[in-house]
C-alpha cells in the first residue's frame, strides 16, 4: 500500500484504497461466475472496537442468515472482521447454510470449507495472522471494502432463490 491510499491527517484508508479492494473483489467473483450485487463498505468505522456497531457488517450478517445473498467476497478476513465472535458470527451463517460461497481476494480463505473457515477466524482475530502493508493494501484497525456479495446465475448448483 503506497502513501497516497492514506489520508495524511488521519491515516485512514482512502476511497482510492477501497476502490481498489472492491476491483480485486469484482475479479474473484467473476472467476466465480457471480456478480457483485451489493457492497457492504465500513470504510473508516473500527472493526476492533467491541462497542462499536458497524452497520454495513450487521446488514451482511442478516441478509446471509435471510438468504437475500448467496454469499459475498471479501478482501481479507480481516477486512471483514477483526474480533473472534464477529468472525464466528459470519461462519455460524455458513454452517447453517452450506451453499453460500465466500472467499478471499487475498488470503486463500474459502468460507464453504471448515478449513476456510478455521483460517478466516485465525486471519480476523490474530494480529500476526494479518497481512503486511507491503503484502495487501491496508492493515489498520479500520475496513475498506467490507464485503461484496456474489450473486448466481440462476438455475446454478447452490442458487439460494
Amino acid at each position: 500500500m503506497s502513501d497516497d491510499d492514506r489520508d495524511p491527517i488521519t491515516g485512514e484508508l482512502s476511497r482510492e484504497g477501497v476502490t481498489r479492494q472492491l476491483k480485486d473483489c469484482r475479479v474473484v467473483a467473476a472467476e466465480m461466475g457471480g456478480d457483485i450485487v451489493k457492497v457492504y463498505d465500513d470504510n473508516d468505522v473500527s472493526a476492533s472496537d467491541p462497542f462499536v456497531v458497524r452497520k454495513d457488517f450487521e446488514a451482511l450478517v442478516k441478509d446471509l442468515d435471510a438468504g437475500v445473498i448467496d454469499g459475498f467476497v471479501f478482501y481479507h478476513s480481516d477486512r471483514v472482521a477483526r474480533l473472534a465472535y464477529d468472525a464466528a458470527r459470519i461462519c455460524q451463517c455458513y454452517e447453517r447454510k452450506p451453499k453460500l460461497v465466500g472467499r478471499a481476494a487475498h488470503g486463500g480463505t474459502d468460507l464453504s470449507t471448515d478449513n476456510g473457515r478455521a483460517m478466516f477466524v485465525m486471519q480476523a482475530s490474530s494480529p500476526k495472522m494479518r497481512p503486511r502493508p507491503s503484502v495487501l493494501e491496508s492493515a489498520d484497525s479500520r475496513g475498506g471494502v467490507t464485503a461484496a456479495p456474489v450473486a448466481r446465475q440462476r438455475g446454478e448448483p447452490g442458487h439460494a432463490r
